[in-house]
């Protein structure tokens, strides 16, 4: 969408504040004058309001004109309000910037006196050769090239998931964030291997770390970094983040087999009911107040179970280990028996090892007033550039032709400084010093991601402090007596103790009573985070959308007529059919029984699908009846939010009245290109998504996001083309 769209949609919406202030940023990028102008006269009128309601006045062909100024602004403006070249801005106003001028002078004639010309023995001056510049090499360990294509967000989160469910046979959520201070990777799942496990590969993704004796954030060795999957190198991140989730049911389930064996003296064992599980214990036990913080001390890297399905887990025991101070667990699933110690690892192909080598690069002298550097110089090439660098595919060195930078010979000490600091990175510590070269392995052999031990250098100058936690230290001091009151000229000097009795601190707060209320230790207890599981280009397209314990999804759609938002809604009809799961279809727009809907359910729906979708043409006598409808259903679809109910609102009627479901909103779209009675749904609605509409062609109308809270893949690369069914 440009910027004079975004700009022209404002009107009559009710938009937040942030919103303004990124378009008022593009305009600032984009140079539209005329939008800078009046969006930063509102935002400073109006600097305490969060929202704002726009009116917004429509221009010929969607455009800004700039005729509309008056005097130099309209010499200055071209019809798009960008500054013309030849103007600027000077206090305020627009003026033109004129050259100065330089009279010519014209050359005067001398005329020389004739003089003889006297013998004189020619000299010859001897030629003075330019400075030679010293040839320097400099290496530094890299991967090899041309093992690997760079692959984006999309692929590379796509990838992430083929690899987690060949290699631990689990189901992930892979979400990618981005945000100003960088971006994040996030996966979870349920059950499976221990996070630190996956975390210890997936960490290589991330490009560096936040240090914080220093409290900045440090980057690491391109070579170390990164993971090759399928001849992909994946997409690499700030930070990231392995989570190993387990329902609430299961972590009790768990704890009751521990406090069995555990026998502790102040410790009372779990009965296996949830209010045993939080119970505090009355007196701290090794700093732990319940079973709920006690069991994953206890059971902390000991729990990797092989499905993903607790309640094919029969016979659970948890056992005592070697060493007396841990648990681990032994249990049977599908009549084998397994422990919890190791997590079991599948073969995979996916894993090509990465080949470290050394990148050679060669500073010389080039030419009479020029240096050149050649090798890989992928890594630097923005510094390299910033300092005057001409890139050449034909620099001749050792009588052959390389890619390489050609520089005056006036940068050479800054060229030669910038290839020492890359070279010295190998001696710093990098991100995987500290981890595994290998994994064990359990049944099957597999091909694991490795840095080969020949290649990885060791750090001499690198020392890291370990600081390790110590119990706090209670000086005694004196106490000195104080009898009666003293006088205020005796008061005590600095030299003299006065004993202050202190209130006595509580170890442990009190659990709120309030239903209302509760810690934010408890938050997510409901749970695990699940997820709608949707495939193929439309399920990538809707991300994930969580199926939520407390209160549901909703999505609205709106375009202008014809946009093909109907059309639409029945491909992710048939998308969610088959993945399982009962959708209801309130078409409320084009009845069921109309030869337009049934010709959009033949084309659309798989003859399977058309007995296990439920449609309704109209609306029960009482809003209550057609919320007892819904109850049976898992996501429903509603065509047209206006067909509803007089006074039905989407939050309180629609969103918070169900847990759990996935509601699809058609709304209208008005003539000035707003969601008709929507204004207050685009807030409230988890995902917006909007048509647009290409009059000349419909084949080339596609649907996108305006907004969505669940969708890793940037907004602004998310486009789904209606007809041809996939991500463009």
């Amino acid at each position: 969408m440009t910027l004079i769209e975004k700009f022209n949609n404002l009107n009559a919406n009710t938009v937040k504040r942030k919103h303004i202030e990124s378009i008022l940023l593009q305009a600032k990028e984009e140079n539209e004058v005329n939008i800078v102008y009046r969006l930063s006269r509102l935002l400073n009128q109006y600097p305490e309001s969060d929202y704002f309601t726009l009116t917004v006045n429509q221009y010929d062909g969607g455009a800004l004109n700039a005729p509309r100024h008056v005097g130099n602004y309209k010499l200055a403006l071209d019809e798009c309000g960008r500054l013309k070249k030849g103007w600027k801005f000077e206090n305020g106003n627009v003026v033109k910037v004129e050259k100065p001028k330089v009279k010519k002078s014209k050359p005067v004639k001398v005329k020389s006196p004739v003089v003889k010309k006297a013998s004189v023995k020619k000299q010859v001056a001897a030629k003075v050769e330019p400075k030679k510049i010293q040839e320097q090499t400099f290496e530094k360990d890299i991967i090899k090239p041309e093992e690997w294509i760079k692959a984006g967000v999309r692929k590379s989160t796509s990838l992430i998931k083929k690899y987690l469910k060949e290699k631990y046979n689990i189901k992930a959520t892979v979400r990618s964030d981005f945000y100003s201070g960088g971006s994040s990777l996030h996966v979870s799942y349920v059950m499976g291997p221990e996070s630190d496990m996956i975390e210890s590969e997936l960490k290589r993704l991330q490009y560096g770390r936040f240090d914080g004796m220093t409290d900045m954030y440090n980057y690491h060795d391109e070579a170390f970094n990164g993971i090759v999957l399928d001849g992909y190198r994946l997409y690499e991140y700030k930070y990231v983040f392995v989570d190993q989730n387990l329902s609430e049911s299961f972590k009790i389930r768990l704890a009751t087999e521990v406090s069995k064996v555990a026998n502790y003296a102040d410790v009372p064992v779990m009965d296996g009911t949830k209010e045993s599980y939080y119970k505090y214990f009355g007196t701290s036990f090794m700093h732990y107040s319940s079973w709920s913080e006690l069991f994953y001390y206890l059971t902390k890297g000991n729990k990797n179970f092989v499905t993903q399905n607790e309640e094919s887990i029969q016979n659970l025991k948890a056992v005592r280990d070697e060493e007396g101070n841990k648990f681990y667990f032994t249990y049977t699933f599908e009549g084998k028996e397994y422990n919890t110690k190791k997590p079991k690892i599948y073969p995979t192909k996916m894993v090509k090892e990465k080949t470290i080598v050394k990148n050679k690069i060669v500073f010389f002298d080039h030419g009479k007033n020029t240096v050149a550097v050649i090798g890989h110089l992928g890594e630097i090439e923005r510094e390299l550039e910033e300092l005057g660098g001409q890139h050449s595919h034909t620099i001749k060195h050792d009588g052959k032709e390389h890619s390489g930078y050609i520089f005056n010979k006036s940068k050479s000490n800054q060229v030669i400084d910038v290839l020492i600091d890359y070279a010295k990175q190998d001696e710093v510590s990098s991100l995987n010093s500290s981890l595994p070269t290998h994994f064990e392995i359990e049944n099957a052999p597999v091909e694991t991601i490795v840095i080969p031990n020949s290649n990885v250098k060791t750090a001499t100058s690198f020392n890291p402090i370990v600081v390790q936690p110590s119990a706090p230290v209670v000086q005694s001091l004196p106490t000195q007596e104080v009898k009666g009151e003293l006088p205020i000229e005796n008061t005590p000097t600095t030299s003299e103790v006065r004993n202050v009795s202190m209130p006595e601190r509580k170890v442990t707060a009190p659990k709120p009573t309030n239903p209302y209320v509760k810690s934010m230790a408890d938050c997510g207890n409901n749970g695990n985070a699940n997820y709608f599981d949707f495939y193929g280009p439309l399920g990538e397209f809707l991300g994930d959308l969580e199926v939520k314990p407390q209160e549901s999804i909703v999505v609205t759609i709106d375009a202008p007529q014809g946009a093909g938002k109907t059309r639409l809604l029945f491909q992710i009809i048939n998308m969610v059919t088959s993945a399982g799961y009962n959708p209801l279809f309130l078409s409320l727009e084009e009845h069921p029984d109309s030869s337009l809907f049934t010709g959009k359910r033949d084309e659309y729906l798989s003859e399977e699908n058309k007995n296990k979708v439920h449609t309704m043409g109209s609306l029960p006598d009482t809003p209550s009846k057609l919320y007892e409808i819904i109850e049976n259903y898992e996501i429903v679809f509603i065509d047209s939010f206006g067909k509803l109910y007089n006074g039905i609102d989407l939050d309180k009627d629609i969103r918070k009245r169900y847990n759990g479901k996935l509601f699809f909103v058609i709304y209208q779209r008005t003539q000035d290109g707003k969601m008709r009675g929507g204004s207050a749904s685009q807030f409230d609605a988890d995902a917006t998504m909007k048509v647009e509409k290409d009059a000349t062609d419909y084949k080339n109308s596609y649907a996108y996001f305006d907004k969505h809270r669940y969708q890793s893949i940037p907004l602004g690369e998310l486009k789904y083309n209606i007809f041809s069914r996939e991500l463009v």
